[in-house]
């Protein structure tokens, strides 16, 4: 039986999206607490169950999931959400096309891929390469459907079902590195989450089955193709410091890097995707620019000021608090995670701007932006891979300040009219309160290293940094006080109903952007 014709969507009006914002943050917010805490736990045992070496080889060969993801959320799914009136046909097209691309992408990884890897990372990471190849199939199975739930702005939906797939993600991963299986039992983890999302997004929508529709599926490839190139252009941008590190440094010192590329950056990077998630559906329903400039800044300085104190608080207890929790073995990468901390800063801002241009229609000029910082990218780290592992990461941490202002002066200015000056006023509330952060907390963690214990050390110095931070944030800049309060009221509690509170039905169609 054909799937049912899904209700068209058009732009929303300023009070629906921003109850779908706060609805939508909360239960991705909370969905993605559960879900993180459940990560670090199980990434604090493997990091003593699992060698190392072992995370090197790993931290090179996770680069087919991502580009799984990427290549059916980029070229299939954001077209799909982006787009503002959708038919069953382009559904069934998306299938077809998702399908397609996954079904040949994992037969060329398995038999393809080797003949690459092997000669260059040798034949265990080549393993883990071959054992990643069903990706691409699992997550072209869950890429529509996740497509109609953002479009439906089913935020809830979305979280619970991501829950799911990293509590069995960890299950399987601690199990199996019980069992030996080291950095095996990772790659079989991360399989079985994506093997559960597809179900639980499958199940949440009717069924639709893959059927060849031309003019639908040249609409999807129009939009698509540009913009998975430029997520294909993102990918090799946020790993090619693995592989330039696995190829010239070893995987041990990959290793290293991988940890303190995951403290300082990655886990910021889970934080933002909370907003992430929510921002691109939310940026594709808005009325027009002015609409999407005026959400666009509440976005950002609430993410900074979320993200920032979290990582400037990082720097200062750092040197105590990763031998405590990850092992004595993990100390070397201490300093690069606090120099890769300032990356995850800028980070926090440059990762937003991508669903931005998306939505406001220009994933070809996206392209050629990520391309160049991607080329950019790897040729400052492997000139920095000749000073040993704390020159590259900071060189890491400033290019990505630099590929941030660029990114204002190239894309933001032009085309949504944010100008580089916004980012001042865009960071100040962050990164001043963070500043006082570091200024207090520094000389505190100074004086109580070796006085006190691991755990006393750490709860006594994040409490001191959390005061100084919330005190400075609340005296000097109410504004974005105000956006944290009303985001934390959100978490606990829904919004009281008022006259804002309506159905999500389009508001008058607006001019093209």
């Amino acid at each position: 039986m054909p799937a049912p014709q899904p209700p068209e969507h058009h732009n929303l009006s300023r009070a629906t999206l921003k109850v779908a914002a706060i609805e939508g943050v909360r239960w991705m917010a909370l969905a993605r607490l559960a879900a993180e805490m459940l990560t670090v736990s199980s990434s604090i045992v493997l990091a003593h169950l699992v060698s190392p070496r072992q995370f090197g080889m790993l931290a090179v060969a996770v680069i087919v999931r991502e580009l799984a993801l990427m290549t059916a959320n980029e070229g299939v799914g954001s077209p799909l959400v982006q787009r503002r009136d959708i038919g069953r046909a382009h559904l069934e097209a998306g299938v077809m096309l998702a399908l397609g691309m996954g079904l040949a992408l994992s037969l060329f990884t398995l038999l393809v891929v080797p003949l690459a890897t092997t000669p260059l990372f040798g034949a265990e990471t080549t393993q883990l390469f071959r054992l990643f190849s069903p990706s691409f199939l699992l997550v072209a199975i869950m890429i529509v459907p996740l497509a109609q739930l953002q479009r439906e702005l089913r935020f809830r939906r979305i979280g619970t079902i991501e829950v799911c797939g990293v509590l069995a993600s960890a299950a399987v991963s601690l199990g199996l590195a019980f069992a030996g299986l080291e950095a095996k039992a990772y790659v079989l983890g991360m399989l079985t989450g994506l093997a559960v999302l597809a179900v639980g997004y499958q199940a949440s929508v009717p069924r639709t089955l893959p059927r060849w529709h031309r003019r639908e599926a040249r609409e999807i490839r129009r939009f698509g193709v540009p913009a998975a190139a430029a997520g294909l252009a993102g990918i090799g941008y946020r790993n090619v410091d693995y592989i330039v590190i696995g190829g010239r440094l070893g995987p041990l010192m990959a290793g290293y890097y991988y940890r303190a590329y995951t403290l300082g950056v990655e886990y910021e990077a889970k934080l933002t995707g909370v907003l992430a998630r929510v921002t691109f559906p939310l940026y594709s329903r808005t009325e027009d620019l002015d609409h999407l400039r005026s959400l666009r800044l509440r976005i950002v300085r609430l993410n900074a000021t979320l993200v920032w104190p979290l990582l400037a608080c990082f720097i200062v207890i750092a040197p105590v608090a990763v031998p405590w929790i990850f092992g004595a073995r993990w100390e070397p990468a201490v300093v690069p995670a606090q120099f890769l901390a300032v990356a995850g800063m800028a980070s926090t801002l440059r990762n937003g701007t991508s669903p931005l241009i998306l939505a406001a229609g220009h994933p070809r000029a996206l392209l050629g932006f990520c391309v160049v910082e991607a080329v950019a990218y790897a040729g400052t780290v492997w000139a920095a891979s000749f000073a040993g592992l704390t020159a590259v990461a900071a060189a890491v941490s400033g290019f990505q300040v630099v590929a941030l202002c660029a990114a204002y002066a190239v894309m933001l200015g032009p085309m949504v009219g944010v100008p580089l000056r916004q980012l001042a006023r865009d960071v100040a509330p962050a990164g001043l309160c963070s500043l006082a952060l570091v200024v207090v907390g520094w000389p505190l963690a100074r004086t109580l290293t070796g006085t006190l214990p691991a755990l006393p050390f750490v709860v006594v110095v994040s409490l001191a940094c959390a005061a100084v931070y919330l005190v400075a944030l609340r005296t000097l800049f109410p504004a974005a006080w105000s956006d944290l309060e009303l985001l934390v009221r959100s978490l606990l509690r829904r919004p009281p109903p008022d006259a804002s509170r309506a159905p999500l039905v389009p508001a008058a169609p607006a001019p093209s952007r």
